[in-house]
């Protein structure tokens, strides 16, 4: 048995190494004079283990003298480090077990301390716990880490709340209080769906980069997930510091980033929550991160690129706002959508030349929703793609039909029946299959592509002007015609501009509305059109609502207008009444 006994402890990867109760080794095996780095003949004979500067060094020691009294230890993990005892290598973390040997008397005959090298499972163990907390791509703590760390955050901000109290004063230090500043990037999906998901992701470590960078070193930054990020400010002393350190961090990320030599300008939309355990906005760390979400959504219907602080009230509405885009995604399933055409009237010849196709929401309990209301919301959730793909071919389809009924045009034969402007929102600009769709859209119907006219909003070209260019030039080599709707509202570039294949510029409606009343907005107003002339363009004039409006938009020879003057936006039968009564009113 004693052979045996030897031969396994010999073969053993395990290190192992027995002996008497006073430490002097009775037998080691070669894994052990590997895991030491001892040389062959280099543990003397009359080796004590009580005297062995290597063990001492792992603190294994004190676990050897409970096996020396009886008792069997597994204790944790040790790390190990040779180069505290002069010896080379790299540190190890290192697994002991110590079982005693009892004769029959139970008193303790010899000890065998076995270890185990685990330093690799360790650093899978540690591996796992980083992937487990941290996000991948950018290396931030993840949602989890955040919440844990909010949590001990509020729990150290209670203690000094305590102390401070405590201390006769009512108060701590003057920063007692957590803030958290949740921040979401406003263009992100352009930038993936124009530039690619590999430049998303290159934007996404950079705009982390820039936060970890301008944070103080006590803070925590982490990212939720898609663009959303978050930072942790601990003793903050009031509302005002947090709002300055959200203003800090969109100043950080005003300046361009270079994606693959392309500048791209990132905007944010940022939600802030201060306040401490037990006060409205959550006391809780998942109380508190909501509330700051549900003020950053408040920031982004206020118009992106802006910070709001939350405000008791806001998660009622934010809960209202939730149930009206989940009804929105069943909206067009349940065909709930309908479609109001306005005149666009020639002021020249008072004839309709074109009409407008605006999308309504007749919603099964709260009656028709405003466009305000649920456009921004589908713009921001991308249901405007498949709204606007449906828009695009009822409109089509309601065009094809006004010309059968139509069959000699408005007023008679020989007229050209009026053009159809459908609108495309700035996330359907951008979408890659756009040409394709208008292509689709026309065929299914059977409608000349000269029956349609579409109408882009200026901030939209002016996203990305060399993309606009390019899909405008696809659009236009379909034979549609092109409008910049909304114009005077942006920043147009003059060069840009006249590379663009369009018709018509169209002129805002709160230009519009300032006709005989304001100075710079007669100026913008004549401007435009002049402009537009000067370009060879077509010029539409949007909420012309009085004959004064009118009357000035005909002195300064815009062609053509639109608005509650002439008519509101008709269902598709008063279109056609009005359509067909078209000469009589030229008559009259």
């Amino acid at each position: 048995m004693e052979v045996r006994y030897r031969t396994v402890i010999e073969q053993s990867p395990l290190s192992i190494h027995v002996f008497s109760p006073d430490g002097t080794s009775l037998l080691a095996n070669a894994s052990w004079d590997e895991l030491w780095n001892l040389e062959e003949g280099e543990e003397p004979e009359g080796y004590n283990i009580f005297d062995d500067e290597q063990l001492h060094a792992t603190g294994l020691i004190p676990h050897i003298e409970e096996g020396v009294a009886g008792e069997a230890v597994t204790p944790r993990p040790l790390l190990y480090d040779p180069a505290e005892t002069g010896r080379g290598g790299e540190p190890r973390w290192l697994q002991p077990f110590v079982y005693p040997v009892k004769d029959e008397g139970q008193r303790v005959r010899e000890v065998t301390l076995i270890i185990e090298d685990v330093t690799e499972r360790k650093r899978l163990e540690e591996e796992l716990a980083y992937r487990a907390n941290h996000d991948p791509l950018t290396g931030l703590p993840n949602r989890i880490l955040f919440l844990e760390r909010l949590g001990a955050a509020l729990e150290r901000a209670g203690r000094r709340d305590e102390a401070g109290n405590g201390a006769g004063n009512g108060a701590g230090n003057g920063a007692d209080k957590v803030a958290v500043l949740f921040t979401d990037l406003d263009n992100f999906k352009y930038v993936n769906d124009s530039l690619g998901h590999r430049a998303g992701d290159e934007l996404l470590i950079q705009v982390a980069g820039r936060l970890r960078g301008c944070s103080r070193s006590g803070d925590t930054v982490a990212r939720l997930g898609g663009d959303e990020f978050v930072v942790l400010l601990e003793e903050v002393g009031s509302l005002a510091d947090a709002v300055a350190a959200a203003e800090g961090l969109a100043r950080e990320l005003d300046a361009p980033f270079d994606l693959d030599g392309r500048e791209v300008f990132a905007t944010t939309s940022t939600g802030i929550v201060f306040g401490g355990p037990g006060e409205a906005g959550g006391s809780e760390a998942e109380g508190l991160l909501s509330s700051a979400d549900t003020a950053m959504y408040r920031a982004k219907e206020g118009g992106k690129d802006r910070h709001a602080a939350y405000e008791v009230g806001m998660r009622a509405r934010a809960s209202e706002r939730l149930g009206l885009e989940a009804d929105l995604r069943r909206a067009l399933e349940r065909e709930e959508f309908v479609l109001r055409y306005q005149p666009e009237v020639d002021l020249r010849s008072g004839r309709t030349v074109g009409v407008e196709a605006l999308v309504r929401w007749q919603h099964p309990e709260r009656g028709l929703v405003p466009p305000s209301e649920f456009v921004p919301l589908a713009e921001e959730t991308g249901l405007i793609v498949p709204i606007g793909r449906w828009v695009l071919g009822e409109a089509c389809h309601k065009a094809r039909a006004l010309r059968g009924r139509l069959p000699g045009g408005v007023g008679g034969a020989g007229e050209v029946p009026p053009t159809i402007f459908v609108n495309l929102s700035a996330r359907q600009f951008r979408h890659r299959g756009l040409v394709e769709e208008v292509t689709e859209a026309l065929r299914e119907a059977g409608l000349e592509p000269e029956a349609l006219a579409l109408e882009i909003t200026e901030s939209a070209v002016m996203g990305d002007p060399p993309e606009a260019v390019v899909t405008l030039r696809g659009l236009k080599a379909l034979g549609v015609g092109l409008a910049v709707d909304d114009f005077g509202t942006g920043y147009s570039s003059m060069n840009y501009l006249k590379r663009f294949p369009v018709d018509h510029l169209k002129v805002d409606r709160s230009f519009v509305a300032g006709l005989g009343r304001s100075r710079e907005d007669e100026a913008i107003v004549s401007g435009v059109v002049g402009l537009a002339h000067a370009l060879g363009l077509g010029v539409i004039a949007e909420g012309v609502e009085t004959e004064s409006q009118l009357a000035r938009l005909q002195e300064m020879g815009c062609e053509t207008a639109q608005g509650y003057h002439f008519a509101e936006p008709l269902p598709g039968e008063a279109l056609l009444e009005w359509l067909a009564t078209d000469r009589e009113r030229l008559r009259s």
